[in-house]
């Protein structure tokens, strides 16, 4: 007799269920739509608009504008890597005398903006006056004039690539340290020096981390004002402030804008090319690497290496800058110093908090939206630091003037709507980045866990993301704040009437060839610049 047996059927696994995404997700990531959407209506619709100087101005485009803004790029550039890939190395992995103090005193330079270094070598041309005058008398009037004319170039370019080359220090430096030590030793006990195992092995390998910090240095040059102005030469970016508004000619500002930008995407292409498909595995070793000890006359080569970007972008200028300072001090702090300071803080301040409350919402949003409108919204937010600062506050006045007469509403620009929505365009990659990669970092998966637990996203995001968060919120607003404390072409262009800051105050005394005045806000600017610099350098040495 047999023995019927029951059999148990089960049912099929279901399926898992994606959880819905909150609302929020979709009011914020509207709102970056929204922010970046702007810009873009101000400078499409003025580009079809005639224009009464175009005609004028082609001729010059070529001769003036674009030669001027390839030569300072290309010239910086080099120079940059000239001056940031080699201390990189020096002081990542070897020991030779000051290599602690170098290691970090190589920061400085970013602290001196352009338009402010150039207050220090403000005397050279008149200095280089005596050799011009020489070679006219022995070399002809064509060569002297041939000479003068280069000259300008020679320095800016000297001057700029001094200043800018810690981009290119400080993402090498972070190269050549994340490197398996394994691979530099094995390279050691082959017997090569450090000259071929840089050469061999460290530069290969930091290529990606080479072609990303001479990108941002090159677009800092593209952005640059008052440095050119103060040389008297022809970029994109002065022509956009003469044609847009000396002129009032909006659409020849415009053609020129997107020109810039143009260049601004070369200028991405081919540092993606010269990445390529490079994914370089950095090893499962992090164990510090033991550095080479030079002696003798390498140690001091060593050593004058890295002394000579630090005295040409930081030491030189500064210590000029800082003589002027007292000498426009003695008689009194200049007329306006208080309120541009006052200012300055509050402006700078107030904005660097909203872009970073703002920054830690996209980012939080773009977590929880892991599809492609979270990926696009990722990288829409760092658009707007590629674009150079005329451009957006060119971009954001006319968008500004569009949708007040759309709407009936009083005249936006000129108003400090105008301004902070081109801080935020400009700025917002500042401070988007260093917080996605706190999400990333130190949340992990306890979104995860808490949304299990049925907790929503906005208790979520308070109670548990926002403690952890503390440190990269801190940096995200302290580095924030540093950019807008600089930022010269988008306040010169944005401001309010009879408004100032430091940069500004600085800018104007200027003009009006008060110099030892101007250097008085620029010591400030100089000073927190500094420290923001230094906390930069030391936040990155911890990682």
């Amino acid at each position: 007799m047999s023995v019927p047996t029951a059999t148990l059927t089960l049912p099929p696994p279901a399926k898992a269920r994606r959880l819905p995404v909150p609302r929020m997700v979709w009011v914020i990531l509207a709102g970056l739509g929204l922010l970046l959407l702007l810009p873009t209506a101000g400078l499409l619709p003025s580009l079809f608009t005639s224009s009464e100087n175009w005609s004028a101005l082609v001729p010059r485009l070529f001769t003036a504008y674009l030669k001027d803004t390839i030569i300072l790029t290309i010239g910086t550039g080099l120079l940059a890597l000239l001056f940031g890939v080699p201390t990189a190395w020096l002081t990542s992995t070897c020991r030779f005398p000051g290599s602690r103090l170098f290691s970090w005193a190589l920061v400085l330079p970013l602290a001196l903006p352009g338009y402010l270094a150039v207050y220090g070598y403000h005397d050279l041309l008149s200095h280089a006056s005596g050799l011009i005058v020489w070679m006219r008398a022995h070399w002809g009037t064509s060569a002297a004039s041939v000479v003068e004319e280069n000259l300008r170039y020679v320095i800016l370019t000297g001057i700029l690539g001094s200043v800018l080359y810690p981009y290119v220090y400080l993402t090498t430096r972070a190269s050549f340290r994340r490197q398996a030590s394994s691979l530099i030793e094995a390279s050691r006990l082959l017997g090569h020096s450090p000259a071929s195992t840089f050469r061999r092995i460290a530069l290969p390998l930091a290529r990606p981390a080479i072609a990303g910090g001479t990108a941002l240095a090159l677009m800092e040059v593209l952005n640059d004002y008052g440095a050119v102005r103060f040389f008297n030469l022809k970029t994109l970016t002065t022509g956009i402030f003469r044609y847009g508004y000396d002129l009032d000619d909006k659409a020849a500002a415009v053609r020129l804008s997107l020109m810039l930008l143009g260049l601004v995407v070369v200028l991405l292409a081919v540092e993606k090319s010269a990445r390529g498909r490079a994914r370089f595995n950095e090893g499962a070793s992090h164990r510090p690497l033991s550095p080479w000890a030079l002696r003798g006359l390498k140690a001091w080569t060593a050593s004058g290496i890295c002394a000579v970007p630090l005295v040409l972008g930081f030491l030189l200028p500064g210590g000029r800058i800082l003589h002027l300072a007292w000498l426009g001090a003695e008689g009194g702090l200049p007329r306006g110093f208080y309120p541009a300071l006052g200012h300055t803080l509050l402006l700078s301040g107030g904005t660097a908090a909203l872009i970073a409350v703002f920054a830690l919402l996209l980012a939080y949003a773009v977590r929880l939206q892991q599809g492609m409108l979270g990926r696009l919204a990722g990288r829409a937010a760092l658009a707007g630091y590629g674009m150079p600062g005329a451009v957006v506050a060119l971009a954001v006045t006319l968008g500004l003037i569009r949708f007040s007469q759309t709407f009936g509403l009083g005249l936006l620009s000129g108003t400090f709507t105008g301004l902070i929505l081109a801080y935020m365009v400009r700025f917002l990659a500042v401070s988007y980045q260093p917080l996605e990669s706190g999400l990333q970092r130190v949340c992990g998966s306890l979104d995860d866990a808490s949304r299990t637990l049925g907790i929503g996203p906005w208790r979520t995001l308070r109670r548990i993301n926002l403690p952890l968060l503390r440190g990269p919120l801190l940096a995200a607003m302290l580095l924030t704040f540093i950019d807008l404390l600089k930022e010269l072409p988008i306040t010169l262009l944005l401001r309010p009437h009879n408004f100032s800051t430091l940069a500004t105050r600085a800018w104007d005394l200027q003009e009006q060839s008060q110099l030892p005045e101007a250097c008085v806000p620029a010591v400030i600017i100089i000073g927190l610049g500094a420290l923001g610099s230094l906390w930069l350098h030391h936040s990155m040495e911890r990682k």
